[in-house]
C-alpha cells in the first residue's frame, strides 16, 4: 500500500513565503490537494485550521510533512479509533548536551524530529537514539519516558504531540524508574 502524503506549511508573519513551503511539499511528492496552510498564526495563538485538517487527513492513515527551514515527514501516528477529538500540540527544542528531561508518560502519540544534535529516549521498553537526518521518533502515547540530550552538538528538534483535546498534552508521572540506558549514548 502506497502511503498518502499530507503537507502542512506555516507563515507566522508576510515575510515568509508560504508559496515556497507549498512547492517545496509538492516537491516532495505532496498532492496540491493533500497540502493544507496558516497564514498569520503565531505561538501565541493555538487555533490553527491549516493544522487541524492536516491531522484529520493523518487519521486516515497519510503522512504528514511539514516545511520550515529543512522538509520533514513524520507519521504516520498511532492515533488509535477513540473516535476523540484531537488536538496536536507543536513544540520546538534548543536543548544543550546532557541535559535530561523529568520522567514523563504523553497523553498521545508523539513524532520527534531531530534537526540537529540527537537525543537519547529510554522507555520501559529499552533504549532508542535520533540523530539529525534521521528518520522521526514515533513514541506511542501513555507510556513514561525520559530523554536525555546526547552527543556534542546543541540538539534542536521539533516535536508534535497528537492527544485528546479534553488532556493537558503532558501527564503526570508513574512510578516507572529509567535504568540508565542513555548513560553510555
Amino acid at each position: 500500500m502506497t502511503p498518502i502524503l499530507i503537507g502542512y506549511a506555516r507563515c507566522s508573519t508576510d515575510k515568509q513565503d508560504l508559496a515556497a513551503q507549498q512547492e517545496a511539499l509538492r516537491q516532495l511528492g505532496v498532492a496540491p490537494d493533500r497540502i493544507y496552510a496558516n497564514r498569520g498564526f503565531t505561538g501565541t495563538n493555538r487555533a490553527r485550521p491549516g493544522l487541524d485538517q492536516a491531522l484529520a487527513a493523518v487519521r486516515g492513515g497519510g503522512l504528514i510533512s511539514k516545511f520550515r527551514t529543512l522538509p520533514a515527514a513524520i507519521g504516520p501516528l498511532p492515533l488509535g479509533a477513540s473516535g476523540a477529538n484531537m488536538t496536536a500540540t507543536y513544540l520546538q527544542t534548543a536543548i544543550s548536551p546532557g541535559f535530561q528531561t523529568d520522567i514523563h508518560p504523553l497523553a498521545g502519540p508523539e513524532a520527534l524530529y531531530i534537526l540537529s544534535g540527537e537525543v537519547c529516549v529510554e522507555t520501559p521498553q529499552g533504549k532508542r537514539v535520533g540523530r539529525a537526518g534521521g528518520k522521526p521518533l514515533l513514541i506511542a502515547g501513555g507510556q513514561p519516558m525520559q530523554l536525555t540530550s546526547t552527543g556534542t552538538e546543541t540538539r534542536r528538534s521539533f516535536v508534535l504531540v497528537a492527544h485528546d483535546s479534553t488532556r493537558s498534552w503532558k501527564i503526570p508521572a508513574s512510578g516507572w524508574t529509567p535504568k540508565g540506558l542513555c548513560a553510555d549514548s
